[in-house]
């Protein structure tokens, strides 16, 4: 097999800067510390009362599943959703934090993106990264008008599943019960665009650590 990568790898800790593998490890923590914070205000923003310890815990945990195992990052985001419930977020809370953390992960990426095109002259496409960027902010801004609006999405959500219903047949109220009480879930949601940005700063904030930390790495190694 493959054991001389890890005697490889090994061998290259040991001769590694220690001054750099620390700077690495802050860089990493202040990534990690930036990503639960999006967490912290997202949830709180939805009324759930979450620590930041335990966001922080969450996080690690789940960034550990992620790296280590096959299939990781599917477990990692079923423990979030899980633990989120524990604390009080009720599934759609819950669903709306996931959708709405990955837009404002992958816009901090396009910003990134578009940075290195202009600053560094990396080779990227341009229209590429405008496209994906005006997707994740109207996918972002269309998750906030959601919770704004919970009301109206509830309503068009019983009228679409009741043609629905009609033309399979069915009851008119078939499932209905399922679709109703999901106001009730986002109107606790209060998310002002002042946190919006804040929760972009963090998101980018992360990204930006998590280059930091590789780039420490390399730097740490000898390499370029």
């Amino acid at each position: 097999g493959h054991y001389h990568l890890f005697a490889d790898g090994w061998e290259a800790i040991k001769q590694a800067n220690n001054w750099y593998v620390v700077a690495a490890c802050v860089a990493m923590a202040l990534a990690m510390i930036a990503q639960a914070e999006v967490m912290v205000v997202l949830l709180r923003s939805a009324g759930v009362k979450v620590m930041r310890t335990t966001a922080n815990a969450l996080g690690l945990s789940a960034n550990a599943w992620s790296a280590t195992f096959p299939g990781g990052p599917a477990i990692s985001a079923a423990m979030i959703f899980c633990e989120q419930l524990k604390w009080g977020a009720t599934p759609v809370i819950a669903s709306w934090y996931m959708v709405l953390s990955g837009a404002l992960s992958g816009a901090g990426m396009a910003i990134l993106g578009f940075g290195a095109m202009f600053f560094l002259s990396a080779d990227v496409h341009p229209y590429s990264m405008a496209v994906t960027l005006v997707i994740l902010c109207l996918l972002a801004w269309g998750m906030n008008w959601i919770a704004k609006h919970p009301q109206k999405v509830e309503s068009g959500l019983l009228r679409v599943l009741t043609w629905f219903n009609r033309k399979r047949k069915a009851p008119e109220d078939r499932w209905h019960d399922k679709i109703r009480g999901f106001s009730d879930q986002l109107s606790a949601v209060e998310l002002p665009p002042a946190k919006l940005l804040w929760s972009v700063v963090l998101s980018l904030l992360n990204w930006i650590t998590e280059i930091l930390c590789l780039l420490f790495c390399v730097h740490a190694v000898g390499a370029t």
